[in-house]
């Protein structure tokens, strides 16, 4: 029977056992690594355990150097970043995280590989271009010189909007790029230039089409253009807070976001409060529920100066209409 020290010396026997369990790694000497084809058959091990190589570190110093050959061996490199694109961080020597072949099939497989390539491929615009279509936040890891690259960062913010916010000063001002962000993202508004969110309508109104609450980042200015409020609170009622005073007073406007959130009726004008059609449409959409009266911890809907306890059903409310104590417009 063949003891754990003879097994270490005998490459077949290790490269099936390989195949079997990763940690086989840790017992092959350096010496035996002098075909690349024996590399591309202990790479499917990565696939098997991951943790092979990750914590070699943990291994003995003589059996390091069967490792150090490894990640230095290309063949193996690259059949482990095609399995795993971890592998470029765990597998790859320094000298591999500077071969575009081995990176750019990493990067395919997850842009965020990028973050552990060689600065020069962090430089090398198909590298990154490959790495930000895969994943946009990628771009956090380009140089400086390819975050001002308008087709680099148009690629990254279409994948992922929030992308912008790696994207030089120059291109969050510019029309195209952020247009593209906030209509895959409307968050990323808040990453945009104050020019364009102050002055480009079409570009707030597209953020706040993907997602309304992004419209308490815009200017006042465009949280007074009707548009850009009705497209907001449709979306999220709730964004009715930030909308002029005179839009609180439009009744289109404030009945559309209380149709998608009953609770914003507390953020429209009084006189709004008191109109029939927007308080049932408020009511509706809050069957069952409570809503906070201010200045009191009591939970409670207010119509008008009446507080109720709680709305069971519209015609409970249309009961309570009938009461000569509530006056509406």
């Amino acid at each position: 029977m063949k003891t754990a020290t003879n097994c270490s010396t005998d490459i077949d026997d290790l490269l099936a056992r390989v195949t079997q369990n990763g940690r086989a790694l840790q017992r092959l000497p350096s010496d035996k690594l002098k075909d690349d084809k024996d590399a591309v058959v202990l790479a499917p091990a990565a696939k098997h355990n991951i943790c092979a190589l990750q914590h070699n570190d943990t291994l003995q110093l003589d059996r390091n150097a069967s490792v150090t050959a490894l990640k230095r061996n290309r063949s193996f490199v690259l059949a482990a970043v095609l399995q795993d694109s971890l592998a470029l961080e765990y597998y790859a020597s320094e000298a591999m995280q500077g071969d575009k072949e081995v990176v750019l099939t990493a990067v395919k497989q997850d842009g965020s590989a990028l973050q552990h390539a060689s600065n020069e491929l962090k430089d090398d615009i198909y590298v990154v271009l490959a790495a930000v279509t895969q994943r946009g936040n990628a771009l956090r890891d380009a140089s400086k010189a390819l975050r001002g690259n308008k087709e680099i960062v148009l690629a990254a913010v279409t994948q992922n909007g929030m992308a912008l916010y790696y994207a030089s000063d120059e291109l969050k001002g510019d029309r195209d790029i952020v247009l593209a962000a906030v209509t895959q993202n409307g968050r990323a508004l808040q990453h945009a230039s104050d020019e364009l969110k102050s002055s480009d309508k079409d570009i707030v109104l597209a953020a706040v089409t993907q997602y309304g609450r992004i419209l308490k980042v815009a200017s006042e200015g465009m949280q007074n253009d009707r548009d850009i409020v009705l497209a907001a609170v449709t979306q999220e009622g709730v964004m009715l807070q930030y909308a002029s005073y005179e839009l609180k007073d439009d009744r289109d406007i404030v009945l559309a976001a209380v149709t998608q959130n009953g609770r914003t009726i507390e953020y429209a004008s009084v006189d709004l409060q008191h109109d029939r059609d927007i308080v049932s449409a408020a009511v509706t959409q809050e069957q069952g529920m409570m809503l906070q009266q201010p200045d009191e911890n009591e939970y409670c809907m207010c119509v008008g100066t009446t507080p109720f306890s709680s709305w069971e059903s519209v015609k409970e409310f249309d009961r309570f209409w009938q009461k000569d104590e509530l006056e509406f417009n």
